[in-house]
């Protein structure tokens, strides 16, 4: 089996680290040639600096490189783009127009028109694009999508999705670098999830607020109703929920029943990889009936950047069409409380 060579550009995303770990730790899918950092990532806050001298000994005895060093690479497969959100694009785009195949971190907010050039550039050189939405692994949620498509719950009316966490005053004030705050930070994986269930709401309404916690002014309390025509879904995300790992959840509310994935992640030791989990998945099918599932042990990234793999080597599909993921795009924006037309038809 031939090793995707690959490189990563940028080290300024919370994932970047975990990411390039898990790159090297599959050394049986991915040749790692190195890395490159960008000048958008040194930001000048207290939290980035802790932080990033924290995650650096991921990059230790790795070989540097310049971003223009690694775009005239003739023999490199892919690049996994892992820049602060706010750059993503502008990064994979430049690796879009060398041919190169992208995974691309979470999430791209703001200006969609430019997010829709990169998967257009994408869909014309046949090119294969992964997005950070690391849940679309996740074994369990991956069960109960395939059991909602199989009708098992009937009719969708409402979804509930929470993905909360809970950080200190140093990490809230770097959230403020965030136009849409905690609904772009962590919320933007649920409304992946409602939509992909969903499809596209009739309304989309935006509560995202500023707790003033410790005087910080970012938007650390997202929350977004989407309005269907038969039923409301709700995603929610703050970053002052001190049992909010423990609690992120999916819940999705049929007429024959409701599928639970509570939590998506249980920490389960550090054997080997980045992380391992264990995650529970509760249905519920009358007053009192209910069945909990174990999953097995699973990796939080490794499953994503197997997944990558098999779609360069074109032994699988990528895990959402190109049109699909232009559209969650939209919905996230305006769940973060931007004007955007997400309804308008999606031209690549």
């Amino acid at each position: 089996m031939k090793k995707i060579r690959i490189a990563q550009i940028g080290t300024g995303h919370d994932h970047a680290a975990d990411i390039f770990a898990t790159l090297n730790f599959l050394s049986d899918v991915f040749e790692v040639v190195g890395y490159a950092e960008v000048p958008e990532d040194n930001i000048p806050c207290a939290w980035s600096q802790k932080y990033y001298e924290q995650k650096r000994e991921a990059y230790k005895g790795a070989k540097k490189y310049t971003v223009e060093e690694i775009l005239a690479m003739t023999d490199l497969d892919a690049v996994a783009v892992e820049t602060l959100d706010l750059h993503l694009v502008k990064y994979a785009q430049k690796a879009a127009d060398k041919g190169l195949h992208i995974h691309m971190d979470k999430a791209p907010v703001g200006n969609a028109e430019a997010f829709e050039k990169l998967l257009s550039t994408i869909k014309n050189k046949k090119l294969v694009f992964s997005i950070g939405y690391m849940y679309r692994f996740n074994p369990m949620v991956q069960q109960a999508f395939e059991r909602i498509q199989k009708g098992e719950i009937g009719k969708i009316h409402s979804i509930d999705a929470e993905m909360s966490c809970y950080y200190g005053a140093d990490k809230r004030e770097w959230l403020a670098l965030f136009q849409g705050g905690m609904m772009q930070y962590l919320g933007c994986h649920m409304v992946d999830l409602v939509v992909r269930l969903q499809g596209v709401p009739q309304a989309i309404t935006s509560y995202n607020t500023a707790t003033g916690h410790d005087g910080v002014k970012a938007k650390d309390l997202g929350f977004a109703v989407f309005q269907y025509a038969d039923g409301v879904s709700m995603v929610k995300s703050s970053m002052l929920d001190a049992s909010g790992y423990s609690r992120r959840h999916l819940a999705v509310s049929g007429d024959k029943g409701t599928i639970i994935v509570e939590p998506f992640e249980v920490h389960h030791g550090k054997d080997e990889g980045h992380l391992f989990a264990m995650t529970s998945h509760l249905r519920l099918e009358a007053w009192s009936a209910s069945k909990s599932v174990d999953s097995a042990v699973f990796d939080r990234y490794a499953d994503m950047c197997r997944a990558f793999a098999d779609m360069v080597r074109g032994e699988r599909e990528m895990a959402v069409d190109l049109e699909t993921e232009a559209r969650i795009q939209r919905c996230l924006n305006a769940a973060c409380g931007m004007d955007c037309d997400y309804k308008a038809e999606i031209c690549l």
